[in-house]
């Protein structure tokens, strides 16, 4: 007779692939993955202005670091489906990771081979902003009038990037979004698209709607409601908080048994404490050590030794997170030269915080969100 176990296996499978990723919060706006290359998923909302250092953030406490810019870099180099923080993209520092990458570009053109570098030694990178969802018919019930984070993949940052630099509205026939877009009293909606691209998922049909307005209106008036606006930007979440902080010693331990293929090393370098070393040789043959002076030499970033370019060759395929076209070879190499500038940050003491309600709204721009205000003000309790 057949046993049938009371456990479900597939719900064991999918939880232990979700170990080591990172952990869902709550407040973190994930965009929905479209099932076939006909559909379009979109969403409409604000992006919300930078939180100054001792402004009022989500659950009541004063924000411990202001921001430069409405959007803050985060990365992370993903090794054996385990997220590693880039000092690089955090903290304008070193990285042994990414300096690998860069020195590999230089040697392979090929755009497979430099897929797999991607891969194996550049971190995602994303920008993390605070977003406001309108009232829009086609936006989610849930999301309507609620204020989250969201992580910008590259294709959409760029477009805000060139946003700002816009000097002007164009035309009648093509006008456009131009200037600060996330003035909250003269804001442009931003319009996310999310479609498939040869299988990968693609950004670059989200735009800004070319008409600014407040993001909160006072009802039936164009004019903005202030006490309401204040109310969504007391409930912008402390970025900083959201990011990890580098583990430089970590780092090395992953880079070396990259580059080693080592198993011996003193650190776990992605097994944990009670897995043996004999277990982890039974699991794959130890390969012969590569020779010294056929490793990769980073005497400098951007500067690589010619000696064995087909190295990455023979290195793992790591899963990691990447946003399908908003990998961009060229963008890399100039990050290499010119990386993008960051302070290290502190997080605030924040207070138990619930979660915002949620409401409909009555029309389609999120004229009219007072009874959304009124439960996002409870969260303060």
């Amino acid at each position: 007779m057949t046993h049938k176990s009371k456990y479900d296996v597939d719900a064991l499978r999918k939880k232990l692939t979700e170990q080591g990723s990172r952990k869902s919060d709550p407040d973190e706006f994930r965009p929905d993955k479209p099932k076939d290359v006909s559909t379009e998923i979109k969403y409409r909302f604000y992006i919300l202005p930078p939180v100054c250092q001792n402004d009022k953030v989500k659950g009541g406490a004063l924000a411990a670091k202001g921001m430069e810019l409405y959007a803050i870099p985060n990365g992370a180099h993903w090794v054996n489906q385990k997220p590693h923080a880039c000092p690089r993209v955090i903290n304008n520092e070193d990285c042994i990771m990414c300096n690998m990458g860069f020195d590999l570009f230089k040697l392979h053109e090929s755009k497979e081979k430099r897929t797999k570098i991607r891969q194996q030694w550049m971190p995602n990178e994303q920008w993390l902003v605070n977003i406001f969802f309108t009232g829009w018919k086609s936006n989610p019930e849930t999301l309507r009038g609620k204020v989250m984070w969201y992580a910008l993949p590259k294709t959409v940052y760029d477009l805000c990037s060139a946003t700002i630099h816009r000097q002007d509205g164009g035309d009648e026939e093509d006008p456009q979004a131009f200037g600060v877009f996330f003035d909250e009293f003269n804001a442009f909606p931003l319009e996310l698209v999310v479609h498939l691209n040869g299988g990968q998922v693609s950004y670059q049909k989200t735009r800004f709607l070319p008409t600014a307005q407040p993001i909160v209106k006072k009802a039936d008036s164009t004019e903005p409601d202030e006490e309401l606006i204040q109310k969504v930007l007391d409930n912008r979440h402390y970025l900083y908080g959201k990011v990890d902080e580098p583990n430089l010693a970590r780092l090395k331990q992953v880079y070396d048994t990259l580059v080693d293929g080592d198993d011996d090393q003193s650190g776990d370098a992605g097994f944990t404490s009670d897995e043996s070393k004999n277990e982890k040789k039974e699991e794959k043959p130890k390969e012969e050590k590569p020779k010294a002076e056929d490793k990769p030499k980073l005497e400098s970033r951007g500067t690589a030794s010619a000696k064995n370019p087909n190295k990455s060759d023979k290195l793992k395929n790591n899963e990691r997170v990447t946003s399908g076209d908003d990998d961009d070879v060229a963008s890399l190499l100039s990050q290499g030269e010119t990386p993008v500038k960051s302070e290290k940050s502190e997080k605030p003491n924040t207070a138990a915080a619930s979660k915002p309600s949620t409401a409909e709204s009555e029309d389609e721009d999120s004229t009219d969100l007072a009874n959304i205000m009124a439960q996002l003000s409870g969260d303060d309790d």
